[in-house]
């Protein structure tokens, strides 16, 4: 009779596991007004708390930052303008189906919905440094990962993920002009997963 194959914590049902990842790339925002922002030195950080349901399913909470420079603004009133930075925070629910190809990398794909607790980009004008921000902005993502078992407790993880928003609306730290920008792009991930 053939041997059975053990299942890592990761696949047992009632598993939690935790993730940490980094970012490898980023990805680009266009504003709604045809205005075009060029991203550039971008860092990302965040982690995720999940419960494996059964050897398909897993729920996870994810928590992450990222943050960009802006190297160049093209067209509209803030044209020329290159010293800035974008930023977010994330609070996203994400739902991930686990494939069963092979016995060492396990690939996964997920959907999450979520909200972007903050949004800010600030922009030096005129040597005066302006901020425009909004909270609360509903977003979703979809996740294309694999897994690679370290041992019982610790998986590599390597992701490429689409994160989208609503366009929300900046509004100037000043009082002046807001901005309304849409918020989309791709990301590659590096991570760490934990299973207890």
């Amino acid at each position: 009779l053939p041997a059975k194959r053990g299942r890592s914590k990761s696949e047992e049902s009632g598993a939690l596991a935790g993730t940490m990842y980094c970012q490898l790339l980023d990805y680009f925002l266009t504003t709604a007004l045809q205005k075009n922002l060029a991203l550039c030195k971008d860092d990302i950080v965040g982690m995720a708390l999940g419960k494996q349901l059964n050897q398909d399913w897993a729920l996870e909470a994810e928590w992450f930052y990222r943050s960009n420079e802006i190297s160049s603004v093209t067209g509209g009133p803030f044209n020329g303008v290159n010293n800035g930075d974008f930023a977010s925070t994330n609070l996203m629910f994400n739902a991930i189906y686990h494939f069963h190809a092979t016995d060492k990398v396990k690939l996964y794909c997920g959907v999450g919905l979520g909200l972007m607790q903050e949004v800010d980009i600030d922009m030096t004008i005129s040597g005066s440094e302006q901020e425009f921000s909004d909270n609360w902005v509903p977003a979703a993502q979809l996740i294309l990962g694999a897994a690679y078992p370290i041992n019982q407790t610790f998986s590599a993880t390597a992701e490429v993920r689409y994160h989208f928003a609503s366009s929300p609306s900046l509004e100037a730290s000043n009082g002046g002009a807001g901005l309304k920008a849409d918020y989309s792009g791709y990301s590659a991930l590096l991570g760490l997963r934990y299973s207890f």
